[in-house]
């Protein structure tokens, strides 16, 4: 009896371990591809019988979940999202099926998940100034309010209970989850409505360390907030002072058109030029080391994109004749997604085209 257990056992252990030998080694996730070995395809954002499809501005939680905003001949392509295949148009406008009343502009999107998405923009057709602000919450958009400035331009936040907008001549507002305020900025001429002004962009990593630029006629401010109020850490041209970025670890970066820069606290240093080949238009990355940026070629109209690594700069060959200038960047670690308005000569049809590495 002893001795049939024995071999028993053996036999179960032998089972066991041929088991064990048989089951492949679990999968490792793959490393990120080296951006500068990404693959690259284009697509084109064109409603049907529209003169213009002009998106301003993306913003994605994954690269299977991508928005774009911006301008439309009618309200029909007013935004449109990636599900990691195919671009859709997003029925927003009541008169077409969605929850939004009247003819609106989308200028610019952010969100924290796929099922908590904001958007802002304006009323086109209205004489009456109000930004709009609308949120989706993984089933529909709805209108979540108005507020008092002519168009709101631009947005971000680090939960939907600290929310900033931005808009034209001074309009600054915070959404608490409960509440609209309206916010001064320390710019007394933003607000002077005989000029053309604006937020174009709002960008941090936490409730107090939130950077924005405002720009108003051959002026562009840098601000910073510290949890408790704004203030101006630079003012130069719009030519200095033309996009900026921050990173994860909260570091600001800026462009303009013949430098990119890193900052410390409120002083910054060039990080690399243009070569006097290009002029820089548009930065976006995922830290200092993985840069994009959208350039175009010095008295010529089409546009390139770089990449940088924290060391040199590298030009994607296979992008040509690309448009000139850049509406939006998105990326995370393994894809990019850059917006590029064209318009044809004549008929002056506006389409907008996405150029996706991966």
């Amino acid at each position: 009896m002893k001795l049939l257990e024995k071999h028993s056992i053996k036999f179960l252990l032998s089972i066991v371990l041929l088991a064990v030998l048989a089951c492949p080694d679990p999968p490792e996730n793959d490393p990120p591809t080296n951006p500068r070995d990404y693959t690259w395809t284009v697509d084109t954002l064109a409603y049907p019988d529209e003169f213009q499809t002009d998106m301003e501005n993306i913003w994605g939680s994954s690269e299977e979940d991508v928005y774009a905003v911006g301008h439309c001949t009618t309200i029909k392509g007013t935004m449109w999202h990636y599900d990691g295949v195919t671009w859709e148009p997003v029925v927003l406008a009541k008169s077409i099926g969605g929850n939004i009343e009247g003819h609106h502009n989308m200028h610019n999107i952010f969100g924290f998940s796929e099922n908590d998405v904001w958007a802002v923009g304006d009323f086109s057709h209205s004489f009456i100034e109000e930004g709009l602000v609308i949120h989706y919450d993984g089933m529909e958009w709805q209108e979540v309010t108005k507020l008092p400035t002519d168009r709101l331009t631009a947005i971000w936040g680090t939960s939907s209970t600290d929310l900033w907008v931005g808009g034209m001549y001074g309009g600054l507002f915070h959404f608490d989850g409960t509440t609209w305020a309206q916010d001064s900025m320390p710019i007394p001429e933003a607000y002077d409505t005989t000029y053309f002004s604006m937020f174009d962009i709002i960008i941090g990593n936490s409730t107090d360390n939130i950077y924005a630029k405002y720009r108003r006629q051959g002026t562009a401010w840098i601000l910073h907030y510290d949890g408790t109020q704004w203030k101006v850490i630079d003012l130069d041209s719009p030519y200095t002072n033309k996009y900026i970025w921050v990173d994860q670890q909260g570091k600001l970066f800026s462009n303009g058109t013949q430098a990119v820069f890193q900052w410390t606290d409120s002083d910054r240093e060039v990080l690399f030029t243009n070569n006097d080949e290009y002029y820089f238009h548009q930065i976006f990355g995922t830290n200092d080391s993985n840069i994009f940026i959208y350039s175009y070629k010095y008295y010529e109209y089409y546009g390139v994109i770089h990449h940088y690594n924290g060391e040199n700069l590298y030009q994607y060959p296979n992008i040509v004749n690309a448009p000139q200038l850049s509406s939006g960047i998105w990326a995370n670690n393994q894809n990019v997604f850059i917006m590029a308005p064209q318009t044809q000569p004549f008929p002056s049809i506006t389409t907008t085209l996405i150029y996706h590495g991966m």
